[in-house]
């Protein structure tokens, strides 16, 4: 605080009372006078210490000032990132909702497919026809056993053909080129080349309980394909038009012999087959990561069965 224009004026007011005033008086104007300044001498140091206690105040609290700005600054990037990460958890759930209406939709399929067609085939239904040799039915030496084994009464003399009083059995005549010195080979074989057929079926068992899956594409090939890439499409459905050609150019490339589509009882059926070893392949989207199949299988002649399952399934 500023003191000196406060004196002179109180100097000009000092001479112009004496001027006025008596000089008894003049003394006792002049001493409070003086008091006065000495208070105001005394207010303006108080002023000024408390005017540096707050510049060291000020001082002190500069780095607080920049604790408290970088403070707010990791506040606004803490916030930032809390919202990017709760925008990524509305994509996560956004993703797993539309996963969960997925598999609502195949339970709801195979509980719809399961209800509305019959169990699944017994494998007893579909098996071979045993075969029974024709030449080893009528025994070769059944004329041998019809003759009687006691004698027979003497024939009168001058009759050397006369029969028997007891008559034999009508017995065929024996035919020595059916009689086989060996047992007959069974007709059916394993030579490649024969004609057979075979029933694939496509299940899934969830829980202890078997479930048929319909709309499989099953192939049979002479190699392996890549079953790598259907699980890539399986997992990912909007794989692009690229992956999908390498899918086909891969099952091309395996020599496909046959090719059918399962049906509501998670079954499809292959005629006018030749018996070989085949590679017999399948994908599915039932679950999360997909069901794939490339079950290597050796096709006989006659009616042949395979039933694709979680045993026998490719990782």
């Amino acid at each position: 605080m500023k003191t000196q224009p406060i004196i002179p004026s109180l100097a000009v007011g000092l001479t112009l009372f004496l001027a006025s005033c008596g000089t008894e008086d003049l003394d006792n104007q002049i001493s409070e006078l003086k008091d006065e300044v000495k208070k105001l001498e005394k207010s303006e140091s108080e002023l000024k210490l408390k005017n540096t206690e707050l510049q060291d105040q000020v001082a002190a609290a500069a780095p607080l000032k920049e604790q408290l700005a970088t403070a707010t600054h990791q506040l606004k990037g803490a916030q930032e990132e809390a919202d990017i990460t709760f925008k990524q958890k509305e994509d996560l759930q956004k993703e797993l909702d539309a996963a969960n209406e997925q598999v609502e939709t195949l339970q709801n399929q195979l509980a719809s497919a399961a209800t509305a067609t019959p169990a699944p085939v017994a494998p007893a239904q579909v098996t071979p026809a045993p075969v029974t040799p024709a030449p080893v039915t009528p025994a070769p030496t059944a004329p041998v056993a019809s003759f009687p084994t006691t004698p027979t009464p003497p024939a009168p003399v001058g009759n050397p053909l006369a029969i028997p009083t007891t008559p034999a059995p009508a017995t065929p005549t024996p035919n020595p080129v059916l009689i086989p010195t060996t047992p007959a080979p069974p007709v059916a074989t394993l030579s490649t080349g024969a004609n057979a057929s075979i029933t694939v079926s496509v299940q899934l068992t969830v829980q202890g309980k078997t479930y048929n899956l319909p709309n499989c594409e099953v192939y049979i090939t002479e190699q392996r394909p890549d079953v790598s890439k259907w699980g890539l499409y399986l997992k990912n459905p909007q794989v692009s038009h690229n992956n999908l050609q390498q899918i086909k150019a891969s099952l091309n490339s395996s020599i496909i012999h046959k090719k059918g589509q399962t049906d509501a009882n998670g079954q499809v059926s292959f005629t006018d087959l030749e018996a070989n070893t085949y590679f017999i392949s399948t994908a599915h989207d039932a679950t999360q990561r997909g069901l794939q199949w490339s079950v290597q299988h050796q096709v006989k002649p006659g009616q042949n069965v395979l039933v694709l399952s979680a045993k026998n399934r490719t990782p």
